[in-house]
């Protein structure tokens, strides 16, 4: 099957210091944050998306 594959929007989460504000906050928790503000942002109906790609530093 040959599909096409396209970037539709992108987000990031906020930098925190050590010990700091977001420490008590998973990155799982950080990551499904920011997939739901990078599809909040499309507009596309989002059961059109099949995969998500997250990475992070």
């Amino acid at each position: 099957m040959n599909q096409k594959v396209v970037i539709v929007s992108a987000v990031r989460t906020p930098i925190g210091s050590f010990m700091g504000g977001l420490s008590t906050v998973s990155a799982p928790k950080l990551g499904a944050i920011a997939i739901k503000g990078a599809l909040d942002r499309i507009q596309l109906d989002v059961n059109l998306v099949d995969e998500v790609f997250m990475g992070n530093v």
